[in-house]
């Protein structure tokens, strides 16, 4: 008779099986939410390195921005400190001088002006003596209005009166001058006052 051969099992139970399977699900989603929680992790990291680097990037471009500022502005105040004797030189010496060459053109300019309108009306003009050659001379022989000039010791070299009916104009240059020149001493003045502000 032959004997049956009795060997030994190796198969697991199947409740083992089953416990097996559960703990292999088991650490397949723990393995899943450690990979989750990692990757989180990583992202957060990465995103506050991000602020740190994008804040120190802020930080350091407003401190160059800032030095440029300065640098500017401390470049610009001295350089027009240098300008400032040239500019005042000029507004001194040859204003005056344009001035006296500029005048009998306004004149004619603010001539045309006037009688656009009322090109029967008499116009007088009052003048400095010593500007009515120079008026005469750049006026037209025939204005096409009736024209007179008139000396004036009241009017100074670079101002003319415009008398049309009843209504008086004046072009005053020594006027408009003195009004550039103390613009230009606010400006300077101005400028020392940022310089030794910083």
């Amino acid at each position: 008779m032959a004997r049956n051969l009795l060997l030994e099992d190796f198969a697991p139970a199947p409740q083992t099986v089953l416990a097996s399977a559960r703990s292999e699900g088991l650490a397949e989603e723990q393995r899943l939410i450690a990979f989750e929680q990692g990757y989180q992790a990583g992202w957060d990291d990465a995103i506050a390195a991000s602020d740190e680097d994008q804040s120190r990037v802020t930080a350091d471009l407003a401190s160059q921005l800032r030095d440029l500022s300065f640098g500017f502005h401390e470049a610009r105040a001295h350089v027009l400190s240098g300008v400032e004797e040239l500019i005042t030189s000029v507004m001194q010496s040859l204003v005056p001088r344009i001035g006296s060459e500029v005048l009998p053109l306004l004149v004619v300019e603010h001539l045309t002006e006037l009688v656009q309108g009322a090109s029967n009306t008499p116009v007088k003009l009052r003048v400095a003596p010593a500007n009515r050659s120079a008026i005469e001379a750049a006026l037209p022989s025939e204005p096409g209005f009736p024209l007179s000039i008139e000396d004036s010791e009241d009017c100074a070299v670079g101002q003319v009166g415009f008398v049309m009916g009843r209504t008086e104009s004046e072009l005053n240059l020594d006027e408009c001058f003195a009004r550039i020149e103390e613009e230009v001493t606010k400006f300077f003045s101005e400028n020392e006052r940022q310089l030794a502000n910083g």
